[in-house]
């Protein structure tokens, strides 16, 4: 939380060059007079400082641990120091991989009240955590109240208390990145990780990488992805050492100590990757927990965990292998294959049926009424009209969180093998949807639909009733269907037409409005 009474300033920070060991000290050695005029002992040191703490300086100036911080005229303003481990104030914490610590953090004179430390610290933060850092660290004299609080306010926490030859101190960490789900065990050299994808490796062969990291955050221990040109200025700043890169892409060498593994695709070499590195599944108590209720008349196949406070069904049926996440309920009649996965908080009405190796991510509703109504004769009501169809979904398909499939008026609504359905779509009554399709997020499939195999639908794309979309069609964002398209075309725009077409109108309208039509 950057000082609301600061106007905010463009900072900079660059390694501070080793001339400037004197000044430095000099600065310190104000900056303890200044403390000790407001009865703070902290810091007074500095004012003759032993030599074990001018090596400390000199020691950090060559390792290129202290930064100027220059403000938006390129004027020296301050200096910090960030150090990767601390073992004097930290004890055998300061060994954690993943932390930086900032000490002698200091506002040259004349720029005090300018909220400058505030500024460095958010903006410190900000950088590391971008770099994948997941803590920042520092601490302050116990009896420095007005400083504690000062750091408080910008988000740190005390976790703890060291004593030190030289004063008691608190010590304060701020959490900036929690990292991903917890890695796994699993560990390859880059040579191995280039055989396995069958590429091209260049550069050092030795890095053992740990996981995947997208490339901004990504650390020395990481591989990243590089498959589009706009992505490849990052890799300079980037610490990756390993970036799997696609064959097409201009790109210099990978640098010292680095390498590239060329690929044919990068994004399908990336999801090979996160096959390999994935962690351990959520693992749930195997067989079926006592808060669960299954029904006396259910059939429950070999291998089958069934979390608590699932509910099964009268007469429902449960392929070998399935795990029943808690809070789903499945209900009566309902048939799912075998190796399914069905989430907490899914619904799956009466009499739909799931085919195996089904992914049913959390609170799908499958086989709910569909929107049917009716004017009442009189005019003065709504007739509901019932649906007594269900839902029929075939092998490997997946559906995302909070998406809803309408059972059919009659017969059933289909939903090919192989189909892949982002979060919160909706799919009407008695639509049928062929195989092998992907359709993205907030779409919007009204009754009736028919959809070919391989149809590719972008986000927030609304379909009209009753209309049929050919086999291999992709559809653009926020496109509106309302006609019947022939396979194999790309369409876009409301309403949708050939995307070529619709991108010419589009030029025509901004050269309309520019009045050069």
């Amino acid at each position: 939380m950057i000082n609301q009474n600061s106007i905010p300033l463009n900072l900079t920070f660059e390694p501070a060059n080793k001339e400037h060991v004197q000044e430095v000290l000099n600065l310190f050695r104000h900056t303890s007079a200044q403390l000790k005029k407001k009865g703070l002992t902290q810091w007074s040191y500095w004012s003759n400082p032993p030599e074990e703490k001018i090596k400390w300086v000199r020691d950090g100036f060559e390792k290129g641990e202290f930064h100027f911080v220059y403000n938006e005229t390129m004027e020296w303003v301050g200096i910090f120091r960030l150090l990767e481990t601390d073992t004097l104030y930290w004890d055998h914490k300061g060994l954690e991989e993943n932390v930086r610590y900032v000490h002698s953090l200091v506002v040259k004179p004349g720029n005090s009240g300018k909220g400058i430390g505030a500024q460095v610290l958010n903006q410190l933060a900000s950088d590391l955590e971008k770099q994948g850092v997941q803590k920042l660290r520092l601490d302050c004299d116990a009896s420095n109240s007005r400083l504690a609080s000062y750091y408080e306010q910008q988000g740190f926490v005390k976790v703890g208390e060291k004593k030190t030859p030289f004063s008691v101190n608190n010590l304060y960490e701020r959490i900036l990145y929690l990292g991903p789900m917890k890695e796994s065990n699993k560990s390859y050299t880059a040579k191995e990780l280039s055989e396995l994808l069958g590429g091209q490796l260049i550069g050092d062969s030795s890095h053992v990488i740990i996981g995947p990291e997208q490339i901004e955050m990504a650390g020395s221990n990481h591989i990243t992805f590089i498959g589009n040109q706009k992505y490849v200025p990052l890799w300079q700043t980037s610490k990756a050492s390993v970036a799997v890169i696609d064959n097409n892409l201009d790109i210099q060498e990978p640098g010292e100590n680095r390498a590239f593994i060329k690929v044919s695709n990068a994004d399908l070499a990336m999801a090979e990757l996160l096959e390999l590195f994935r962690p351990d599944h959520v693992e749930l108590e195997p067989g079926i927990h006592p808060m669960a209720f299954v029904h006396e008349s259910s059939k429950i196949g070999q291998n089958v965990t069934i979390g608590p406070n699932a509910y099964i069904g009268k007469g429902a049926s449960i392929g070998d292998n399935t795990i029943i996440f808690p809070n789903v309920n499945v209900l009566d009649d309902v048939v799912i294959g075998a190796h399914c996965q069905i989430r907490s908080g899914s619904v799956i009405s009466e009499r739909c049926t799931l085919g195996d190796h089904c992914l049913i991510q959390s609170n799908v509703s499958i086989g709910s009424d569909g929107f049917g109504y009716r004017p009442s004769p009189d005019g003065r009501g709504i007739v509901k009209i019932v649906h007594i169809g269900n839902v029929v979904i075939g092998n490997h398909v997946e559906i995302g969180s909070s998406t809803c499939i309408d059972r059919g008026k009659f017969s059933s609504t289909v939903i090919g093998d192989g189909t892949k359905i982002d979060n919160l779509v909706q799919i009407g009554h008695n639509c049928k949807i062929g195989r092998s399709c992907m359709i993205a997020g907030c779409c919007g499939i009204s009754g009736s639909v028919t959809l070919g195999d391989g149809v590719i639908m972008a986000g927030q794309v609304a379909v009209k009733d009753h209309v049929t979309i050919g086999n291999g069609v992709t559809v653009g964002g926020k496109s509106g269907i309302i006609n019947d398209i022939p396979d194999g075309q790309t369409i876009l725009g409301f309403p949708a037409v050939p995307a070529k077409e619709t991108l010419k109108q589009w030029a025509i309208l901004k050269r309309m409005v520019r009045g050069k039509a």
